[in-house]
């Protein structure tokens, strides 16, 4: 008699793609919302949100006690680079009212219109949460990175084609004159 295929996993093994339920979530934050990959302009228009998102953990209690870290947590939102009209320049213009605490466990910041914001490269933010917003007064490098791409770089390679399509239409349309054989000297 052949023996019967099963997909039973051994007693004592957990699948590897899940944890014992006795296992602790390990805490952590992330990152959602519209701002994670915003432009330029769209930073200029403002009303992008950051949605801050913690897991195994809990903001501090809504009230006095969250009202007094909103500005910390505006200030745990940096970015990378040191435009002089980019993010870091103008993150004190964001009002703390615009940090909400939508639940325990999420926070969202809504980015007002920054008429003056004006990047070169495209500007990359981390966000730390800091330790006095939390219950377990631990801070949080949050995860994924924001990316705010500056105007006119959203398709590098496609820029690149465009670039090098450009060129070779100029140099199709254009004859570089021959100064000795098109204009001679008179002698």
């Amino acid at each position: 008699m052949a023996r019967q295929a099963t997909n039973r996993q051994p007693a004592n093994r957990q699948p590897a793609n899940r944890q014992p339920e006795d296992a602790p979530a390990v805490a952590a934050a992330f990152l959602s919302g519209t701002m994670l990959s915003a432009t330029e302009s769209q930073m200029v228009s403002g009303g992008r949100v950051l949605g801050i998102n913690l897991t195994a953990e809990t903001w501090v209690a809504a009230g006095a006690t969250f009202d007094a870290q909103r500005q910390n947590i505006i200030d745990g939102v940096v970015s990378a680079q040191a435009e002089a009209a980019g993010f870091n320049a103008l993150r004190a213009s964001i009002p703390v009212v615009n940090v909400v605490r939508v639940s325990d466990v999420r926070v969202e910041i809504t980015v007002p219109a920054f008429p003056t914001y004006e990047i070169t490269v495209s500007e990359v933010l981390t966000v730390t949460v800091p330790a006095t917003s939390t219950v377990g007064a631990v801070e949080y490098a949050a995860a994924p990175t924001a990316v705010i791409t500056a105007d006119g770089l959203g398709d590098v390679p496609g820029n690149i084609r465009r670039g090098i399509h450009d060129t070779i239409r100029v140099k199709q349309r254009f004859t570089v004159p021959d100064i000795d054989r098109d204009y001679p000297a008179n002698l």
